[in-house]
């Protein structure tokens, strides 16, 4: 296992403020944490494994990624209402 950071030493890994951070951690859109009661961790391995996965080589390849993610989010969103439209029918 990794030593854990702060959330404060991963702020300052990733070059982003605290407060971005934290706003990512809401929206599900920042690396892996770990919650240790009521304080909140990163482990290095994560950090790295969230920036590879972001490497793009052009504006569009990222504005494609995006996209994938979103219509993916827009179909797990459809199915459910759709599951939840036919539970409340009957």
């Amino acid at each position: 296992m990794d030593t854990l950071l702060t959330q404060r030493e991963a702020a300052m890994a990733l070059r982003l403020s605290e407060r971005t951070l934290e706003r990512m951690r809401v929206t599900g859109n920042g690396p892996c944490f770990v919650k240790c009661n009521r304080s909140i961790r990163y482990e290095q391995s994560d950090l790295d494994a969230w920036i590879a996965g972001r490497v793009v080589r052009s504006t569009s390849e990222e504005l494609a990624q995006v996209k994938a993610r979103t219509s993916s989010l827009v179909e797990v969103v459809s199915s459910n209402l759709t599951r939840g439209l036919r539970q409340t029918r009957g």
